[in-house]
Protein backbone atom coordinates (compact mmCIF):
# COMPACT_ATOMS: atom_id res chain seq x y z
CA UNK A 1 0.00 0.00 0.00
CA UNK A 2 1.19 3.48 -0.78
CA UNK A 3 -1.82 5.51 0.38
CA UNK A 4 -4.67 5.19 2.86
CA UNK A 5 -7.92 6.96 3.60
CA UNK A 6 -10.93 6.95 5.87
CA UNK A 7 -14.55 6.67 4.76
CA UNK A 8 -16.66 7.84 7.69
CA UNK A 9 -20.24 6.73 8.15
CA UNK A 10 -22.28 8.13 11.05
CA UNK A 11 -24.38 5.54 12.90
CA UNK A 12 -27.26 7.89 13.72
CA UNK A 13 -27.68 9.52 10.29
CA UNK A 14 -26.09 7.07 7.82
CA UNK A 15 -24.40 10.04 6.14
CA UNK A 16 -20.79 10.08 4.92
CA UNK A 17 -18.16 12.79 5.18
CA UNK A 18 -16.66 14.00 1.91
CA UNK A 19 -14.11 16.74 1.29
CA UNK A 20 -13.76 18.86 -1.85
CA UNK A 21 -10.14 18.71 -3.00
CA UNK A 22 -8.47 22.07 -3.65
CA UNK A 23 -5.71 22.89 -6.11
CA UNK A 24 -3.23 22.30 -3.25
CA UNK A 25 -3.69 18.50 -3.25
CA UNK A 26 -4.26 15.56 -5.56
CA UNK A 27 -7.47 15.18 -7.59
CA UNK A 28 -8.47 18.88 -7.43
CA UNK A 29 -12.18 19.61 -7.84
CA UNK A 30 -13.30 16.13 -6.78
CA UNK A 31 -15.22 15.21 -3.64
CA UNK A 32 -13.25 12.53 -1.81
CA UNK A 33 -12.42 11.05 1.58
CA UNK A 34 -9.65 12.16 3.92
CA UNK A 35 -6.48 10.33 2.94
CA UNK A 36 -2.94 10.47 1.66
CA UNK A 37 0.45 8.81 1.49
CA UNK A 38 1.66 6.26 3.99
CA UNK A 39 4.93 7.45 5.54
CA UNK A 40 7.90 5.04 5.87
CA UNK A 41 7.36 2.75 8.87
CA UNK A 42 3.71 3.80 9.26
CA UNK A 43 0.86 1.27 9.25
CA UNK A 44 -2.19 1.66 7.03
CA UNK A 45 -4.32 2.33 10.11
CA UNK A 46 -1.95 4.96 11.51
CA UNK A 47 -1.63 6.70 8.12
CA UNK A 48 -5.40 6.82 7.55
CA UNK A 49 -6.08 8.18 11.03
CA UNK A 50 -3.25 10.72 10.78
CA UNK A 51 -4.62 11.97 7.46
CA UNK A 52 -8.12 12.16 8.97
CA UNK A 53 -6.86 14.36 11.80
CA UNK A 54 -4.69 16.53 9.50
CA UNK A 55 -7.47 17.11 6.97
CA UNK A 56 -10.50 17.44 9.27
CA UNK A 57 -9.19 18.22 12.75
CA UNK A 58 -11.07 15.20 14.16
CA UNK A 59 -9.56 13.59 17.28
CA UNK A 60 -12.49 11.74 18.82
CA UNK A 61 -13.78 8.20 19.15
CA UNK A 62 -13.35 5.88 16.15
CA UNK A 63 -14.73 2.44 15.37
CA UNK A 64 -12.94 0.84 12.43
CA UNK A 65 -15.55 -1.50 10.97
CA UNK A 66 -13.79 -2.78 7.84
CA UNK A 67 -10.94 -2.28 5.39
CA UNK A 68 -10.85 -2.37 1.60
CA UNK A 69 -7.57 -2.77 -0.28
CA UNK A 70 -7.64 -1.71 -3.96
CA UNK A 71 -4.55 -1.38 -6.11
CA UNK A 72 -2.19 0.73 -3.99
CA UNK A 73 -4.87 2.36 -1.79
CA UNK A 74 -6.41 1.11 1.46
CA UNK A 75 -9.73 2.51 2.70
CA UNK A 76 -10.85 2.11 6.29
CA UNK A 77 -14.59 2.18 6.95
CA UNK A 78 -15.00 4.11 10.18
CA UNK A 79 -18.28 4.40 12.05
CA UNK A 80 -18.88 7.34 14.35
CA UNK A 81 -21.72 7.96 16.79
CA UNK A 82 -22.35 11.49 15.50
CA UNK A 83 -21.32 14.05 12.92
CA UNK A 84 -18.65 16.58 13.84
CA UNK A 85 -17.68 20.06 12.68
CA UNK A 86 -14.84 19.81 10.17
CA UNK A 87 -11.76 22.03 10.46
CA UNK A 88 -10.33 21.92 6.93
CA UNK A 89 -6.68 22.27 6.01
CA UNK A 90 -5.50 23.89 2.76
CA UNK A 91 -5.87 20.63 0.78
CA UNK A 92 -9.65 21.16 0.68
CA UNK A 93 -12.09 23.90 -0.23
CA UNK A 94 -15.23 22.47 1.38
CA UNK A 95 -16.63 19.58 3.41
CA UNK A 96 -20.05 18.10 3.91
CA UNK A 97 -22.06 15.23 5.32
CA UNK A 98 -24.01 13.50 2.53
CA UNK A 99 -26.75 10.92 2.17
CA UNK A 100 -25.54 7.81 0.31
CA UNK A 101 -28.10 8.37 -2.45
CA UNK A 102 -27.27 12.08 -2.80
CA UNK A 103 -23.49 12.31 -3.15
CA UNK A 104 -22.02 15.52 -4.58
CA UNK A 105 -20.70 15.66 -8.13
CA UNK A 106 -18.01 15.04 -9.18
CA UNK A 107 -17.13 12.37 -6.64
CA UNK A 108 -13.82 10.50 -6.79
CA UNK A 109 -14.20 7.01 -8.30
CA UNK A 110 -12.59 5.46 -5.21
CA UNK A 111 -15.49 6.68 -3.06
CA UNK A 112 -17.98 4.92 -5.34
CA UNK A 113 -15.91 1.72 -5.33
CA UNK A 114 -15.66 1.66 -1.52
CA UNK A 115 -19.38 2.35 -1.05
CA UNK A 116 -20.30 -0.36 -3.56
CA UNK A 117 -18.00 -2.84 -1.80
CA UNK A 118 -19.71 -2.26 1.54
CA UNK A 119 -23.20 -2.29 0.04
CA UNK A 120 -22.43 -5.68 -1.53
CA UNK A 121 -21.28 -7.02 1.84
CA UNK A 122 -24.36 -5.76 3.73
Amino acid sequence: MRSAGTLIVVNTTGRVLLLLRSDQGGSPGLWSIPGGNIEPGESVRDAALRELEEETGYRGFLHIADRLDRDDYATLLVKLPEEFEVDLNDEHDDAGWFELDALPVPTHQGVHAALQHWRDRA
